[in-house]
């Protein structure tokens, strides 16, 4: 499947001068700016970036005529008594102009999908917290194991250990300090209601934040309280073999190949 759009992976091993490293952290921040009523003070927009910036990141530019019109940036999250880390899938900015019938979201995640499972073969945990309830069924679709999800109502020992990592770290996920976390639902209540987190707030009513699949927008909108600033955390793994047959259910048939050349014949294990 071709595409117009052009995409880019930058990662901490990037060889970028600090011009480039300006450049690069304006652009983003000029699509923020036209994307949220104000830049938040978060991840790869944080200022000022400091000269480790992008150690901990992964960021999938997608540029239409030289434009940058979309991003998705990762956080890689060491976790204790864990050899790989997790993937935190934190931010994603589309120009208001490509996000109805475009597919862009789903390309840009596909980029990052697979440069991951290049260094991750037998695939990784990924997180999402989010109060978009599209993005929490999307990534409850794409994964295996999630908590919370239909599949399954009670977390296991690795939920909870990346969780409570999560929650130990709440400035570098932009929570609230004075969130309540839920160990059996693993929602924060009151995440994204404080000055550093408002501009993220959505309105849980409006079905243009949900997702096709209603019955699992409708198992996330029951968890959350609209206009209070809750959210929820996704707690999935991402298995190549899902993924492969996803793409295929798909039939794109270029990101099957890609997927087959990971050389992945079983089921991961958990």
């Amino acid at each position: 499947m071709s595409s117009k759009y052009h995409f880019e992976l930058i990662t901490g091993d990037t060889p970028l001068s600090d011009v480039q490293q300006e450049t690069l952290q304006a652009s983003l921040r000029n699509l923020c700016s036209q994307c949220l009523p104000e830049i938040p003070n978060y991840q790869v927009l944080k200022e000022p970036r400091g000269t480790n910036w992008l150690v901990d990141k992964m960021v999938v530019l997608a540029h239409l005529d030289n434009n940058l019109v979309g991003f998705i940036s990762a956080l890689s999250i060491p976790i204790p008594d864990s050899d790989d880390p997790i993937i935190h899938t934190g931010l994603t900015m589309v120009h208001p102009s490509h996000r109805r019938s475009t597919g862009l979201k789903q390309m840009m995640f596909n980029h990052l999908i697979f440069h991951l499972l290049g260094k991750f073969p037998e695939g990784f945990w990924v997180t999402t917290l989010a109060e978009v309830i599209s993005s929490l069924v999307h990534t409850s679709i794409y994964t295996i194991n999630g908590f919370p999800s239909i599949e399954h109502n009670e977390p296991n020992q690795t939920h909870l250990r990346i969780a409570k990592e999560i929650d130990r770290n709440r400035e570098r996920f932009l929570i609230s300090p004075h969130a309540t976390f839920e160990e059996n639902t693993f929602v924060f209540r009151g995440s994204n209601d404080w000055p550093e987190g408002r501009v993220f707030m959505k309105d849980i009513d409006d079905q243009r934040y949900w997702h096709r699949d209603l019955k699992r927008s409708k198992f996330y909108y029951d968890r959350l309280r609209n206009n209070k600033g809750d959210e929820q955390l996704l707690v999935a793994f991402v298995d190549p073999n899902v993924i492969r047959m996803a793409m295929k259910k798909k039939h794109n048939k270029d990101l099957v190949g890609k997927c087959s050349s990971l050389g992945v014949s079983e089921r991961s294990k958990l």
